[in-house]
């Protein structure tokens, strides 16, 4: 069974073919609603799926071990990457690109750690953590010790919550390049791998999180604007 879909670029109408109307169109009327209704857009998206998407409460399907390396999950990881980057987020799982197979992304770069003031980065073990990719992951919690910080995610744009989360986690998977790979992670970067391996089996953040403590993050400015604030689900 095909697991991604082999083409993946939606077609595009030319400028010619949008102002030109062959003997295809009967009439002005029949002609613009193909114009101005939006075409179906096939995953891997560009952007970030959102909560309601029933993609989202699925469980993700395991890749088979010949498909890994594929020219399509090649392409698959280079969308989920270049999404993940352009919201500027620092993990991202299949399913909130819109395929639901086991792979996850995480980054957690210079540029984006020095956004956090030096005490939070020191209260909350941030470490760098280079450009990780993982097919079939599987995660065994090495630290039973839990923290509780505040979370968000990708496919809540603007809501964060309070969620406990286990300090020390071992994560193996098979790379890009079908190596099997194992990493130890310690801190946020451990919070970040056990947030994305929730992806995977339909797990939201705020499944596990402390329920009061669920917030708008920009409520401040709602209010200081009366009202006027738009959240972006595109870049």
């Amino acid at each position: 069974r095909q697991i991604l879909p082999l083409c993946l670029h939606p077609s595009r109408r030319s400028f010619r073919e949008i102002h030109t109307c062959s003997g295809k169109c009967k009439s002005l009327k029949d002609y613009l609603p193909s114009i101005w209704i939006p075409k179906v857009v096939e995953p891997p998206y560009k952007h970030v799926t959102q909560i309601g998407d029933p993609i989202l409460r699925h469980k993700a399907e395991a890749v088979p071990a010949a498909e890994a390396t594929s020219p399509a999950m090649k392409f698959l990881f280079e969308r989920m990457i270049a999404t993940m980057r352009a919201f500027k987020l620092v993990g991202l799982a299949a399913p909130q690109v819109g395929i639901s197979v086991r792979a996850i992304v995480m980054e957690f770069p210079k540029a984006v750690m020095e956004t956090y003031a030096p005490e939070i980065i020191k209260a909350r073990d941030m470490q760098l953590l280079p450009l990780t990719i993982l097919v079939n992951p599987e995660l065994r919690v090495t630290d039973f010790t839990r923290k509780t910080f505040s979370e968000g995610c990708g496919s809540m744009t603007g809501f964060t919550a309070d969620v406990a989360r286990y300090t020390g986690v071992e994560v193996s998977g098979i790379d890009e390049k079908g190596v099997q790979k194992t990493l130890k992670l310690t801190g946020w970067n451990a919070r970040i791998a056990q947030h994305e391996m929730d992806h995977l089996e339909g797990t939201f953040f705020i499944d596990v999180m402390d329920k009061k403590t669920l917030q708008l993050n920009c409520w401040e400015m709602i209010n200081a604007r009366e009202g006027r604030i738009e959240l972006k689900y595109y870049v």
